[in-house]
């Protein structure tokens, strides 16, 4: 099977590159209301334990974690942020779905392969498989 080098893609004139995104999921206004509204809700929570009421806890508890979800979904490694309708983004999502879930059918198949699999394979802007040490691979062709 032959491989097109990115010059041999764009003479060929195939589209190369990034195909651009919506700007970024949440502005730096965005952000620090999210973490100003974390840091109610601590206050909240401490508060709730501390009286006893169990359902603003579990309310208080939960947007918590629904904003937590959101900024991380918008923040990416090293507080880089995402961008939103990202081709990158969205190939890099459909990627690591994939391999989860092909990682998930190994793992039923043979448990002992998904473990040393899902603990060797990286997804994320970058895709890698870094053997473990302790486990010598040798590859039959």
């Amino acid at each position: 099977m032959l491989t097109a080098g990115a010059e041999d893609l764009a003479r060929s004139g195939a589209l190369v590159g990034d195909l651009g995104h919506a700007g970024e999921m949440l502005d730096a206004q965005a952000k620090a209301e999210y973490q100003r509204r974390l840091q109610d809700l601590e206050n909240e929570i401490e508060m709730a334990g501390d009286v006893g009421n169990k359902a603003l806890l579990a309310k208080a508890e939960d947007e918590r974690a629904a904003l937590a979800h959101e900024l991380r979904r918008a923040v990416g490694l090293a507080g880089r942020d995402r961008k939103a309708a990202s081709s990158a983004e969205s190939a890099r999502v459909a990627v690591t779905r994939a391999i989860r879930l092909a990682l998930d059918r190994i793992s039923k198949q043979d448990g002992n392969l998904g473990k040393l699999l899902s603990t060797t394979i990286k997804t994320g802007a970058v895709c890698s498989y870094t053997p473990d040490e302790r486990f010598p691979v040798s590859w039959r062709l």
